[in-house]
């Protein structure tokens, strides 16, 4: 199948959004250079970053990347209440790439509340008239793109933040972060091309249900992959992450069978992986293999040196995988008009 002719589906050109990523880890970190900052977001014993979607995944990927510098918790919260812990020592991370996420702004108003340290992210909309109004340290983002494909806008922008704030080492962070977005420059121009890895795979999974297993350590990127080819696929994607799939969810691959003959496994694998999860993810592939009926398996190793660079490796992949999928599957990867639908719904049910 010729991907270049199939590109005409691709109406709002979210290629070239996807081979962006590494400019938009450069703008991002610009943006966030020249914000100011209050004084009063230092000094917090927990981070909880609230988010739907696209502007939730940099809590987990926060964690993910720098969590072990970082030495406090950092919890994403996806919904409209947040923990009832949340005080004057929380930092709050509130991202919605619109600014009118319901969810997102009944949690900045109960932050608010609590007396959280607070610190926003936006294009505009309602989230942006509260940060002015309130005289909230906010960081505005460049609008204009589907928010899932905004990820970095809504993430390398906190880095920044936080090393600003003395959460994280400025120096570490310059290097990472020159790694992270010269891999992400690198990987989307090869991920760009029909012939690519991420073609191939789209390939493979053509008309498959796919399955993915990882390591909890890398569940962010996990998590991207599922949303990803959910919204730009149309398709479902399940995921499981060890050692917590070992003791119920290996016992599931055995009915139905003929569902279980439709699915190709995928296992995401990072060198940073506990020895005994390593061990762990070597034997499911082997008993799945042996004898789980499956479609198919593939296993794909993150790269790069630093942990971030490696978790981004393997969220570029998948981002890039679901944009082929989408084509195979005959849909305009951008749209979701579902989602659209719902919320027009939603918004004439009493509050």
């Amino acid at each position: 199948m010729n991907f270049e002719a199939m590109r005409v589906l691709d109406e709002s050109k979210m290629l070239g959004d996807l081979q962006a990523l590494g400019r938009h880890w450069r703008h991002a970190t610009e943006i966030a250079e020249g914000v100011d900052l209050n004084d009063d977001l230092r000094g917090a014993r927990q981070i909880v970053w609230g988010g739907m979607g696209g502007s939730a995944i940099g809590g987990d990927l926060l964690q993910a990347t720098v969590g072990d510098e970082l030495g406090i918790p950092v919890i994403a919260n996806r919904g409209y209440e947040l923990p009832t812990f949340v005080g004057p020592d929380t930092l709050v991370i509130a991202a919605s790439y619109s600014g009118n996420t319901e969810e997102t702004l009944s949690v900045v108003e109960q932050a608010h509340k609590a007396g959280a340290k607070l610190l926003c992210m936006t294009t505009g909309g309602e989230l942006l008239r509260i940060c002015r109004e309130r005289g909230l340290s906010h960081i505005a983002i460049p609008g204009g793109l589907q928010p899932r494909c905004g990820v970095l806008y809504l993430f390398t922008p906190v880095l920044t933040a936080l090393a600003r704030l003395g959460y994280l080492s400025a120096d570490r962070l310059r290097a990472d972060g020159e790694e992270t977005a010269t891999m992400l420059a690198s990987k989307a121009e090869s991920y760009g091309r029909e012939d690519g890895e991420a073609a191939r795979l789209a390939y493979t999974l053509e008309g498959k249900m796919p399955v993915l297993y990882a390591s909890s350590h890398v569940g962010a990127a996990v998590m991207r992959w599922q949303t990803q080819i959910n919204e730009n696929a149309n398709m479902l994607l399940h995921y499981n992450l060890l050692p917590e799939m070992n003791h119920n969810e290996i016992v599931g691959w055995q009915h139905p069978a003929e569902s279980i003959s439709n699915m190709h496994v995928l296992f995401l694998r990072d060198k940073d992986e506990h020895k005994r999860v390593g061990q762990r993810l070597d034997l499911t592939e082997k008993l799945l293999t042996a004898e789980g009926g499956a479609a198919g398996v593939t296993t794909v190793s993150s790269e790069g040196v630093s942990r971030m660079a490696r978790i981004f490796s393997l969220l570029i992949l998948g981002d890039f995988t679901s944009y082929y999928l989408a084509l195979l599957n005959g849909v305009d990867p951008s749209p979701v008009d579902r989602i659209e639908r719902f919320k027009k719904l939603l918004a004439d049910m009493p509050r």
